[in-house]
């Protein structure tokens, strides 16, 4: 009798060291996380106006925080563009995402082929509608994709304002109004 308790606090000291290795571990996104990189609010408009004086105007719909897998964190910013008439990639956004790799930011406007990694990009000083922007990511989209309905060739994402400006695939400018 007196050997099977010694051996049991062994076997519940064995059991809580495998429970603890089992254990997840949550990622959290950090107020500067967020503070950098996610610089819209619930339910705003961005408005873009050409250089032949059309305007597009895009909405997002939100922020969206959740847990993704339980236990990574992200924040989601979809956009769509308001009165869209054409196929194809119609959902954008701004998405975070934290993981024990690290964080991830990637982005798109609606009818540019995919989401872009943002994270490690290189920053660039640029200046559009006589504003000038010092933390500009500038993404081009792969030539092979573009077409009628992902016409979106370059968009400019400064990580303080959001979207700033893009090109579509005829070269035609589109600049943030507000």
């Amino acid at each position: 009798m007196k050997k099977t308790f010694k051996f049991i606090p062994a076997f519940i000291f064995a059991a809580l060291l495998i429970f603890q290795g089992c254990k997840n571990e949550y990622y959290q996104l950090s107020d500067e996380e967020q503070a950098e990189w996610m610089p819209y609010g619930k339910r705003e408009q961005i408005v873009f106006s050409s250089t032949q004086g059309d305007v597009d105007t895009f909405k997002i719909a939100g922020l969206y925080k959740a847990y993704r897998d339980g236990y990574n964190e992200f924040l989601d910013a979809p956009i769509t563009k308001l009165r869209d008439t054409v196929d194809g990639e119609t959902e954008g956004g701004v998405f975070l995402y934290k993981t024990s790799s690290g964080l991830s930011v990637t982005a798109r406007l609606p009818h540019y082929y995919t989401y872009e990694e943002l994270t490690n990009k290189p920053l660039q000083f640029v200046t559009v509608g006589g504003l000038s922007y010092s933390d500009v990511i500038i993404l081009t989209a792969n030539p092979f994709y573009l077409d009628n309905n992902t016409y979106i060739d370059t968009m400019y994402y400064s990580k303080s304002f959001g979207f700033i400006k893009y090109v579509d695939i005829n070269g035609e400018e589109w600049t943030i109004m507000n």
